[in-house]
């Protein structure tokens, strides 16, 4: 999974894990909330793709760092 980080300086950070993890950092990162039918959406375009796109996710760069994330564009 690769999340861009957009608060600050423009950063790519990627994460491994199992799909659990996984939902729970996109629980942390969308604080306005993610619905369980959004989540199955994520999951069938992850499984599919191997990537998706997380409109409306908000983090700083300590944020992704705290959820375990590395910085991949340095």
């Amino acid at each position: 999974m690769l999340v861009v980080a957009t608060e600050g300086v423009p950063a790519v950070y990627e994460g491994h894990g199992s799909w659990s993890k996984c939902v729970l950092c996109i629980r942390r990162l969308f604080r306005s909330g993610i619905s369980g039918d959004e989540l199955a959406a994520m999951k069938e375009i992850f499984e599919r793709d191997r990537y998706a796109t997380l409109a409306g996710a908000k983090a700083s760069l300590p944020d992704l760092e705290s959820l375990g994330y590395q910085r991949v564009d340095k």
